[in-house]
């Protein structure tokens, strides 16, 4: 907690869901120091709970009839997950951030050094706790309201040992030039769960018109979502070992049977592809794919991308993994959320304020 000069505590009553200081002398001197409260008319200073806590820790404020315990006690009786906020708050006013709280979502943070009331703030904060579900629509939806705010979305997610990681959240447009069909249409023949492109010019130019497949010797695999999207469009003719013709009908539903949310994994590489990113596995970062807005064979891959089934709820602990792994391997990730028939991506990045 941020050290305040040692000065007399000024008097709070505690009146429900606020504390309010009776003193227009004392009043003041929390607001101006510290940006504290809302004013009120005859002087005084409206004070939310959380506000009241902090200051009363930082032995700034004394409420009559209760101590630092009895407070908390008030507050967490009234408003569910307020020791989650409060961690949150104490930590960025530690951080020496003016922080009040907000309509919107759980606060309002300002720039350091700035006055709420004549700076705008710079970010709202919305409080979880790592015990809570992430809801990606519903962390779309507070994005959208921070930005019509013309604000950033930071996330506040407290352990069960009350140790806070952020995450800036922002939906990322990935998008690129790679040509998202080929001209030519190709031969390939389905061996089990795999296809495969035997002739050998007709996989070079496959590969060089979107860079699909991967040269395993024999030839040119395709992954199941690489060859149902080139057979729906055309590009692709499929056969069995004994020559008979594969639709795309029948190959998509030799999909599901092998990869249960095969339907989620396809819509979401149709969409990228149509979005000009070259698009392969992610199966060895524990993802649905790897992303690329140039040649796979002269880069690492710099994104990974995890579609989410429309209204699945995500433990807080298995998006922390996501994001840590692919922090540790170098990468963007992004999550994928259905959203009217496409999806809109979502990246959280790990920050401290």
């Amino acid at each position: 907690m941020r050290r305040w000069p040692r000065v007399a505590a000024v008097r709070g009553l505690l009146q429900g869901d606020a504390v309010l200081v009776p003193d227009e002398k004392e009043a003041n001197a929390l607001y101006n120091k510290g940006s504290f409260g809302v004013p009120q008319r005859g002087g005084a200073l409206r004070l939310d709970l959380v506000e009241a806590l902090y200051l009363v820790e930082a032995a700034r404020l004394r409420v009559e009839g209760s101590d630092a315990a009895s407070l908390l006690r008030h507050a967490s009786a009234r408003e569910p997950d307020f020791e989650i906020r409060y961690i949150v708050y104490r930590d960025l006013r530690g951080r020496t951030f003016a922080v009040k709280p907000s309509s919107h979502l759980d606060y309002h943070v300002f720039p350091r050094g700035a006055l709420p009331g004549k700076t705008a703030s710079s970010h709202v904060v919305r409080c979880a706790s790592e015990r809570g579900r992430f809801d990606p629509a519903g962390v779309l939806a507070e994005m959208d309201q921070a930005k019509r705010l013309g604000k950033k979305l930071l996330l506040a997610l407290v352990d069960e040992e009350g140790d806070l990681t952020y995450y800036d959240v922002a939906e990322p447009d990935l998008r690129s030039g790679v040509q998202a069909l080929p001209g030519a249409r190709v031969k390939a023949v389905l061996l089990e769960d795999r296809v495969m492109v035997l002739d050998a010019d007709a996989a070079r130019a496959l590969f060089a018109e979107g860079y699909f497949g991967r040269d395993v010797g024999l030839g040119l695999q395709l992954s199941l979502p690489e060859a149902l999207y080139l057979a729906e469009a055309k590009r692709l003719d499929v056969e069995d070992a004994e020559g008979k013709a594969v639709p795309p009908l029948d190959l998509a539903e030799r999909a599901r049977r092998l990869e249960p949310d095969f339907d989620l994994r396809q819509r979401l590489y149709v969409h990228l592809r149509q979005a000009g990113v070259v698009v392969k596995t992610g199966f060895k970062y524990g993802t649905h794919f790897r992303a690329y807005t140039g040649p796979p064979d002269e880069e690492h891959a710099p994104y990974l991308v995890h579609a989410l089934a429309e209204g699945r709820l995500l433990p807080w602990p298995e998006i922390a993994g996501f994001v840590r792994l692919a922090h540790g391997v170098r990468k963007r990730l992004f999550f994928a959320a259905p959203s009217g028939g496409a999806f809109r991506l979502l990246e959280l990045a790990r920050t401290r304020p």
